[in-house]
């Protein structure tokens, strides 16, 4: 394949990070370099750099053409609209499918890796950020600079990536990346009626089932569903399928450098590949927008927003719509709202800055005080409508069985989890107990993958039997403060594993304190609620709002 580019003329499409990095490995001549963004373009370290349009003005017959970036579709169908035939145009992932270049740019790519990360922390040293990480990404809501699109506020889009930025050069420590968004994606629209429920593809699992156990105690007439690519939660009739693709040319270059400029003058100045990165991602959501606006178009009267991360990107977006038109807002609770970590990065603190919707259902009264006094939000909008984790009351015996509770994505705590497992081994075998396994809903496991065949114990993938296990095992999780509060035994720390077999010779004590309770609504005596009954009261509750 390589020798496509060294017999003929190569035009290279992306002045980027990428380009330097192969242009650095020596193998290809360029004859052309080609870049949308004007202020790239001229004769840049020896390379002549040109817009797009001056493709039009050479003989496609003699060059082969080369893109950079990973998402390369819509660059694929711009210049074959151009004339450039298929057979002469490559991609970075076709390069790579050569063996030779693979492994030489990959060995590249890592030695870029170990100077990125030392020129990262060089560079946290000089910029000096204010050690308050609040008050700090405070200051990108709190300045009067008007960052708005079509009455869409971009300071609260962008919250989510700025905060991303924000680690990525203040926070050598962490290991983070500038991902660029895809170049095109499918939306699909069910239902047409006042509650607009947002499911996109960032959304877990568990999330997705949780909110489709709400929609289904509402009549589904009432209900118009948006998903991100093709993810299928109901079986609500399709109302259609609308395709997004991202275009190359910026829509609104003025606006784009108000983003650029806001930022550097709120907090510093921007390397040349993070102010690419800011660029492409202003400029996707932009685009996004007059999307969600123009072809999407909400020409259904909705009433009612009902979303779990109205913080984030697209959900955001819909937010601002919502409000345009009037809308409640209610979030749905999917976890919990204080940062394991709250010394360590910006990104905790999109709760805080979050525009205020008008009620949060939430699982529990910790989550309600959590968000009261840690996110500042009102207490009149904080409604408890119970725990969607199935706990009930524990019978009054001993089962000499414990839940091992493991943390997070199964392939990032690899090494955690082999550590809990060896310590339930253990403990396991110096008690004569036995114990389950519970993998974190947002796995999709199969017993059988590789690299899970340690476990070899009974699975619980995303929910139990609570009242099987005397104790719990594991590191923080959501789960884990919902089963503490409710008064059932959980050990989080090795040390205290250690002095279970203390503990556990006294499990009367254990029993006494194994009580759920849930307070009724309808009088004082505290009862159990089945997990349907929670359901139900969400559902209720966003009837209700209907009705005012």
């Amino acid at each position: 394949m390589l020798e496509q580019f060294k017999e003929k003329n190569v035009v290279g499409y992306g002045y980027g990070s990428t380009f330097h990095l192969v242009n650095e490995m020596g193998i290809i001549q360029w004859t052309y370099v080609v870049d949308k963004d004007p202020q790239k373009w001229g004769t840049k370290d020896g390379y002549i750099v040109v817009g797009v349009e001056y493709i039009k003005e050479i003989n496609l017959e003699d060059f082969v053409f080369l893109i950079f970036p990973y998402e390369s579709q819509g660059i694929i169908e711009f210049f074959l609209s151009l004339g450039v035939p298929k057979s002469s145009i490559y991609t970075l992932k076709d390069l790579l499918k050569d063996a030779e270049f693979n492994e030489e740019f990959n060995n590249k790519q890592q030695q870029e890796k170990d100077k990125n990360r030392i020129n990262r922390e060089l560079r946290s040293r000089v910029i000096n950020i204010d050690s308050d990480h609040q008050a700090v990404f405070r200051r990108w809501f709190n300045n009067n600079i008007n960052l708005k699109y079509r009455d869409i506020n971009l300071k609260f889009v962008l919250a989510a990536s700025i905060s991303t930025l924000l680690e990525y050069a203040c926070e050598p420590s962490l290991d983070i990346t500038l991902p660029f968004q895809p170049a095109e994606s499918k939306y699909v629209v069910y239902g047409d009626g006042p509650i607009l429920v947002p499911m996109f593809a960032s959304i877990r699992a568990d999330h997705h089932k949780r909110m489709a156990a709400i929609l289904k105690e509402i009549d589904k007439e009432l209900i118009s569903i948006i998903t991100f690519d093709d993810i299928n939660i109901n079986n609500y009739d399709l109302k259609r399928i609308e395709h997004f693709k991202y275009s190359i040319n910026e829509k609104n270059t003025s606006l784009i450098s108000s983003v650029i400029d806001t930022f550097e003058e709120t907090y510093f100045q921007l390397t040349l590949n993070e102010k690419e990165w800011l660029k492409h991602t202003s400029d996707y959501f932009i685009q996004l927008i007059d999307f969600y606006l123009d072809v999407i178009d909400y020409n259904f009267d909705f009433r009612v927003l009902l979303s779990i991360f109205p913080y984030y990107l697209q959900e955001n977006i819909l937010y601002q719509i919502s409000v345009q038109k009037n809308a409640k807002n209610i979030v749905y609770q999917h976890g919990n709202y204080i940062a394991l970590n709250p010394e360590l990065g910006f990104h905790m603190y999109l709760y805080t800055y979050a525009m205020e919707s008008d009620y949060y259902l939430l699982w529990n009264e910790k989550s309600k005080k959590e968000l009261f006094e840690t996110h500042n939000k009102q207490l009149n909008k904080l409604i408890v409508l119970g725990n969607p984790c199935k706990i009930e009351v524990f019978k009054n015996k001993k089962t000499n069985k414990f839940l091992v509770i493991l943390p997070g994505k199964v392939e990032m705590h690899e090494q955690k989890i082999q550590v809990l497992v060896e310590h339930a081994e253990k403990l396991a075998a110096e008690l004569n107990l036995k114990y389950d396994v519970r993998f974190h809903p947002l796995n999709y496991i199969a017993l059988n993958k590789e690299g899970l065949h340690f476990f070899g114990k009974e699975v619980n993938i995303s929910s139990c039997n609570f009242d099987d296990y005397d104790f719990y095992i594991g590191r923080e999780s959501a789960l884990l403060d919902e089963l503490e509060d409710s008064g059932l035994m959980v050990y989080r720390h090795m040390e205290l594993i250690r002095d279970i077999p203390s503990y556990y010779q006294s499990i009367n004590q254990l029993l006494d304190l194994v009580r759920v309770e849930l307070l009724s609504e309808d009088d004082n005596n505290s009862v159990q609620l089945s997990l349907k009954e929670i359901q139900q009261k969400y559902a209720s509750f966003i009837l209700k709002v209907l009705d005012e």
